[in-house]
């Protein structure tokens, strides 16, 4: 796990910390850089593509809509809201007694690990999914089962026994959180439905939330073992604060700033940092952004991935930065900044040759299609496509289309503003790297500022930082990414590509 997460760290780097870097295991250049860019939202989108991403209206972990098999499969968390079709661990038949011999076949046992669970704040104790919500719905090939309003529905009423466990780190096998009973025969009733024998008392899969369902032989309803989805409202995870209070409000657990700081937090399934390794106020002022910006958090983030990737796809959810600074990660979101007092950079502390990119028509996209799993289609994966004629025009009629990924938003409205946002933002990538005197540390990564310059003829032309590097002369490395003007006409339309001006 650590030697995945030096792979994010390395993505950049800026101002001098090498407590926590050594910290991290790092050596040498990056230990005595003061702090680094973790990850930039734009850049991991549209970046070189990932081959294992899927297109054409899909997305790379779209298998979660199907039933995995076997008892070595990650266990995956699910924030916000989500369908999910779980891994099966257990599986046999039995009499009605739970009986498992050769020859006892009436009833059909399934064990569903559904998501990870089971971790709270300090001193904190409770259901990781809400036991009040929690699994809202059960359903077996498209049809629904099982409901938390209406139990067990009429279509498999008498044939179905269902039995859930939300994650809490000292369930038992004898107290589920939810059960509904339907399945009666002879010498059953309602409340008799026996579990198989095989699964005793030890099989309490401790903060795992997980379905115990019986299934009844009924070839009318069962031509063949079904498909088993499960509509999942997640984890409770921190609220603001430090370290924040436990909750299960909506508005938190879809916070994507908020999420990644439990995702961070979490020595379960995430990084395991400590809450003094987070700048609190940055995350707090980024959970703001993105309740401003009405972005929200809906997937499950897969266990048996990397970090890295697990860590890109939360911050674009949100449209995210990660950095480390001050000897702390902060969150920071890429918004619309006010230049009020901004540094300027110019002819007084820009020092020796400058490095100038402007950029490679092949990361200058005039058509962005994003994949996305849509709930209105059963959660089904589905695409955006954004293609305007006035890029095509400036790029002479050559069609550069790039597909990114978005497997944590689960809107369709959210799916077209962040395709805006990065298309506009591969307009804008000129990057300028250059030497400067110390006066450079008055800023950090993800400040705005100046340069005015006759070399390129600029006059207070805009950017943002993306690395400063403390050398030995103390002098700085400084690296700026071209800032995407507050708005512009696109097509007639005049809008502002950032997202809070366009929730």
């Amino acid at each position: 796990m650590g030697d995945t997460f030096k792979k994010l760290i390395s993505i950049g780097v800026a101002i001098f910390a090498p407590y926590a870097a050594g910290a991290l295991g790092l050596t040498g250049f990056a230990a005595t850089a003061f702090s680094f860019v973790a990850q930039a939202a734009v850049g991991a989108l549209l970046g070189p593509d990932d081959p294992r991403a899927g297109g054409g209206g899909g997305v790379s972990d779209s298998g979660i809509l199907l039933n995995k098999q076997g008892t070595n499969k990650s266990v995956d968390v699910v924030y916000g809201d989500r369908r999910i079709g779980g891994t099966r661990v257990y599986i046999n038949t039995s009499d009605a007694g739970g009986v498992t011999e050769d020859d006892k076949n009436e009833y059909l046992h399934l064990v569903i690990a559904i998501a990870n669970g089971g971790e709270h704040a300090d001193g904190q104790t409770g259901h990781d999914l809400d036991i009040n919500k929690g699994i809202t719905k059960i359903l077996f090939n498209d049809k629904t089962a099982w409901d938390s309003t209406d139990g067990i529905s009429d279509d498999f009423d008498g044939s179905l026994d269902v039995r859930l466990w939300y994650g809490k780190t000292d369930q038992t096998v004898a107290a589920p959180d939810v059960t509904a009973k339907s399945i009666t025969g002879t010498g059953l009733t309602p409340d008799e439905a026996v579990i198989s024998d095989e699964w005793t008392s030890n099989h309490r899969m401790r903060g795992v939330a997980y379905a115990y369902l019986i299934l009844k032989y009924d070839r009318e309803k069962y031509p063949g073992l079904p498909t088993v989805l499960f509509d999942v409202q997640g984890k409770g995870i921190r609220g603001k604060g430090n370290p924040g209070t436990y909750t299960f409000d909506d508005a938190t657990r879809t916070n994507p700033a908020l999420v990644l700081k439990d995702y961070l937090l979490s020595d379960r399934y995430g990084k395991g940092l400590d809450i003094t390794d987070l700048d609190i106020t940055s995350f707090d002022s980024a959970a703001d952004y993105c309740t401003t910006a009405s972005l929200e958090f809906n997937g499950v983030v897969q266990t048996g991935g990397t970090i890295f990737a697990n860590t890109q796809q939360i911050l674009s959810a949100g449209n995210l930065n990660l950095v480390f600074s001050g000897g702390k990660y902060k969150c920071i979101p890429i918004k619309k900044e006010s230049f009020t007092n901004a540094f300027t950079f110019d002819t007084s502390n820009i020092l020796g040759q400058w490095q100038i990119s402007l950029g490679s028509k092949k990361t200058r996209f005039n058509k962005v299609t994003v994949n996305f799993f849509n709930p209105d289609e059963d959660w089904q994966p589905d695409s955006v496509v954004i293609e305007p004629s006035a890029y095509l025009t400036e790029d002479d009629g050559q069609v550069n289309a790039k597909t990114m990924e978005l497997p944590y938003t689960g809107s369709k409205t959210d799916a077209e503003r962040l395709a805006r946002f990065y298309l506009d933002s591969s307009r804008y990538q000129t990057v300028v790297a250059f030497t400067s005197t110390w006066e450079a540390l008055k800023l950090d990564v993800g400040n705005v500022c100046y340069i005015t310059h006759s070399v390129p003829g600029w006059s207070n032309k805009k950017f943002r930082v993306n690395s400063l590097v403390l050398q030995d002369d103390s002098t700085v490395k400084v690296t700026l990414v071209e800032y995407m003007p507050d708005s512009f006409t696109l097509d007639g339309q005049t809008y502002s590509p950032y997202l809070e001006d366009t929730a």
